[in-house]
């Protein structure tokens, strides 16, 4: 059974971009621009948690974390990394704009939240999604997530989310 074209990241010759832990003031303009951008592309009636500017206050206290993925200079994706507790990490508000997409940003994002989970010896990475983020789910399905049932963490539960988990502590 071969994989779809549109799971395939483009490969196009001299593209390059670079993922930073966000913690210069250039990175948090990127935070600001994109995390905005990221929220516009949501159905009407999904619950933001928080502001932007509150989300952007709580990555950049330790452990947490937020990435951003740049392209010639420019904030072009994002995500977020917020620890529940000691031993769970949820992965938050992954983002690419769409010109970037299918370069394989948004899977060297993630694998940058999961370095730093396992790094901070975090057991369990869980996240949430829409049923309609084929693409998304995906990429999640890819580094090893896998759906459960809706978790018991700070922020809305609602019942059009699907909710996926990573076990960190398997591999060790």
């Amino acid at each position: 059974m071969g994989t779809s074209s549109q799971s395939m990241p483009r490969k196009v010759p001299g593209f390059r971009y670079s993922i930073r832990r966000a913690a210069l003031k250039p990175d948090l303009a990127a935070l600001r621009a994109l995390l905005p951008e990221y929220i516009a592309t949501l159905p009407e009636g999904v619950c933001q948690e928080e502001p932007v500017e509150r989300s952007i206050e709580v990555y950049l206290k330790e452990p947490n974390g937020a990435w951003v993925a740049y392209h010639e200079g420019a904030g072009i994706g994002c995500v977020g990394l917020r620890f529940l507790d000691g031993e769970t990490a949820r992965l938050e508000r992954l983002y690419v704009q769409d010109r970037y997409r299918r370069f394989g940003i948004a899977r060297g994002l993630c694998r940058a939240v999961l370095r730093h989970a396992v790094r901070r010896d975090v057991q369990r990475v869980v996240l949430d999604t829409l049923p309609q983020m084929a693409a998304a789910r995906e990429l999640y399905r890819a580094l090893g997530f896998v759906e459960t049932t809706a978790p018991d963490w700070e922020g809305c539960a609602a019942p059009d989310r699907v909710y996926m988990a990573l076990d960190l502590a398997g591999g060790r």
